[in-house]
């Protein structure tokens, strides 16, 4: 497997329902079948219904060598913690339609901690360690867009939204098993690119 990193795919060159290339800042690449897995990215390379959904978390820390003062993991209203064995409890998630826009926000982090010390009050005490934002990709219904594209070569794996570490295995295992050996599971039709044309929604893939 040849794997590249720091390179930005910027088009699916595509004739005769057919993906030809992929051009990117590195030049063009060429392979017998293509992946679009871009996550929140991907409609920017296809006009599938994906956006941006923002969420914003933060972790305290506490010394490990002390004790974990938490052994679960606690959801609430719109929040979870979830504490780490290295002593880190993580807290999460803000869900904001904010497009791409980077960088965490005393109101998002405001939002969140709230919210923890409310479902957990022995949060607010803790020194804080680290916070970081990511972008989920949302489709209309909140799931996945899987399986055969308009292209014969290019299929679809994108759209995850806030589930993506929850479906990556059966994701690949339904991908694979369609890339390498056209074997369609019964699951796949239920997550077609096609089911937003007949919900008239805005959706054009040429």
């Amino acid at each position: 497997i040849d794997m590249q990193r720091g390179i930005t795919v910027e088009a699916l060159v595509q004739r005769e329902r057919r993906v030809t290339h992929l051009r990117t800042s590195a030049g063009d690449f060429e392979a017998g079948h293509y992946i679009l897995a871009a996550g929140a990215w991907s409609s920017s390379l296809l006009p599938v219904p994906v956006v941006p959904r923002k969420g914003q978390m933060a972790a305290v820390r506490v010394d490990p060598s002390d004790g974990l003062p938490l052994q679960r993991v606690l959801f609430g209203e719109n929040i979870y913690i979830v504490p780490r064995q290295d002593g880190r409890i993580l807290i999460g998630a803000t869900v904001e339609e904010a497009g791409f826009a980077p960088h965490n926000t005393p109101a998002g982090l405001q939002q969140i901690f709230a919210a923890a010390a409310n479902l957990y009050p022995a949060v607010a005490q803790l020194p804080l360690y680290e916070c970081w934002w990511g972008f989920r990709p949302t489709t209309p219904d909140q799931l996945p867009v899987l399986g055969p594209s308009h292209c014969q070569n290019l299929t679809l794996a994108t759209g995850h939204y806030r589930n993506g570490i929850l479906l990556a295995p059966i994701t690949a295992a339904l991908i694979g098993d369609w890339v390498a050996d056209q074997r369609a599971s019964p699951l796949l039709p239920a997550f077609s690119w096609e089911r937003f044309l007949s919900a008239n929604l805005s959706v054009s893939i040429p």
